[in-house]
């Protein structure tokens, strides 16, 4: 792995505070309350070269977030590409992804 994209990567998987970090192939989406890749509440995801973390404000929000990704490619995950900066899960519940760009990132 390229070293720059390593640190990126151990830098923001800090920031996300949940397990795993990023795994090359896959999206890490776990729950932190706490994560600092979006503000609190949000919902919030980073893709760097082919890993994505994504965070839930709490248990209920992942599985939803689940629910409402699968299927979603992972290139696509992050709003400049193609989900819409607001995710609605059901009429109760948004939650809002957030994009590094978008915390000054």
């Amino acid at each position: 792995m390229d070293d720059l994209l390593g640190r990126a990567r151990a830098a923001w998987a800090n920031y996300a505070g949940i397990d795993g970090g990023f795994r090359p192939g896959l999206v890490n989406l776990g729950v932190n309350a706490r994560s600092r890749i979006c503000p609190p509440g949000w919902a919030g995801i980073v893709l760097l070269g082919n890993a994505a973390i994504v965070t839930a404000p709490a248990a209920g929000a992942e599985r939803d977030l689940r629910r409402a990704l699968s299927g979603v490619p992972m290139d696509q995950l992050t709003p400049e590409l193609q989900v819409p900066v607001n995710v609605h899960i059901d009429r109760r519940r948004c939650y809002r992804c957030a994009h590094p760009s978008d915390l000054g990132a």
